[in-house]
């Protein structure tokens, strides 16, 4: 079981570590994983928790549970039967998908997967074509040739697949959302795309063999040429503007990438465990608090009789030891339940 759990710990800029664990999921029976992780910090720094509450501490931590993006190849994305693009050619293929919510919904969820499918498939092929990275290579500039080729041809015609299909979607009655979820991701793969042409061009400038270099970069100049003039005649507006520091640019893209892979997050709702037997332990410390101070009334009453000083000495401090006593029940109710419980359950 414990091959099946991963963990890394990063750090995610300077104010924030990133703590991830990777888990697989069993389809044919329920799976049960408990990981402790401790977390400890130089004296010096004064952290304590005298000075850094549990409170504070959960009010800072963000938790996100989140799938592992699909395995797909280039050409797998084309042809495989459970790839996005091939459910989403089959949904459109369907007569009145436009009227079925549930349709209409995988049609969303499809382009989205598709999106973040790409994103992890061009990372991985744009790795393998630096000869720097990945296992090491007798001859960089003709691996760099081969590896810009391949490249080239598979998302070429991966693009041409995508839009293809994609345009059962134009003129049609699906309603807005549909239009907007595709127009949105579409604008998130081209710049996708972009980007991933961008680094091939720089690998075969720095590692392409001289003759082979000028044919290379012509052909990737004109597919990022091309992806600029197909979000204009789109009417997107993510365009990089010469001696402009593209604030906008960069700020729609990243908005785009966090709305496209939101697919891949699941909902996640975060809740203090144990209250209901924490209530219940707090009702038995009241209880026991009520049990004491009622035989101590019951038994001066019974002996000096009921309106005498010394029933009403009795009753006052029954009282005050009634207090005492139900808080610090209380008190040994929380200790005890920070013992056997967790302080939040994620459900």
């Amino acid at each position: 079981m414990t091959e099946s759990i991963q963990q890394r710990v990063l750090a995610h800029d300077r104010f924030q570590v990133e703590m991830k664990h990777f888990y697989r999921l069993q389809p044919d029976r329920k799976s049960q994983y408990r990981i402790s992780t401790y977390i400890f910090l130089p004296q010096s720094l004064g952290i304590n928790g005298a000075v850094y509450t549990q409170r504070e501490f959960y009010r800072r931590v963000q938790n996100y549970v989140r799938l592992r993006t699909p395995d797909f190849t280039l050409q797998g994305l084309r042809t495989q039967p459970r790839s996005p693009l091939v459910q989403l050619a089959k949904t459109l293929s369907e007569e009145g998908w436009e009227a079925d919510a549930q349709k209409r919904s995988r049609v969303i969820t499809s382009l989205k997967f598709l999106r973040a499918i790409l994103n992890s498939r061009l990372d991985r092929r744009l790795r393998r074509m630096d000869p720097r990275s990945g296992r090491p290579v007798s001859d960089p500039a003709a691996h760099v040739s081969a590896e810009a080729e391949c490249f080239i041809q598979d998302v070429s015609d991966f693009t041409d697949c995508l839009r293809s299909i994609a345009r059962g979607l134009e003129g049609t009655k699906a309603g807005d959302a549909v239009v907007q979820n595709y127009r949105l991701t579409d604008e998130s793969i081209s710049l996708l795309l972009e980007e991933g042409y961008l680094t091939a061009y720089l690998s075969v400038e720095q590692h392409a063999a001289d003759d082979e270099k000028p044919r290379w970069q012509a052909a990737l100049s004109t597919l990022i040429e091309r992806e600029g003039e197909y979000r204009h005649a789109q009417g997107y507006h993510t365009h990089l503007l010469p001696n402009s520091d593209n604030e906008e640019y960069l700020f729609r893209s990243s908005a785009l990438k966090k709305f496209t892979s939101s697919v891949l997050y699941l909902s996640a709702s975060v809740k203090p465990e144990g209250r209901t037997l924490e209530q219940l332990l707090f009702a038995i410390a009241a209880g026991v608090s009520m049990v004491f101070a009622t035989v101590i009334a019951f038994y001066f009453q019974a002996r000096f009789g009921i309106f005498t000083f010394p029933v009403f000495a009795a009753l006052v401090v029954g009282y005050m030891f009634k207090d005492r006593i139900k808080e610090v029940g209380r008190l040994l109710s929380v200790r005890l339940l920070r013992n056997v419980l967790y302080d939040r359950r994620i459900t």
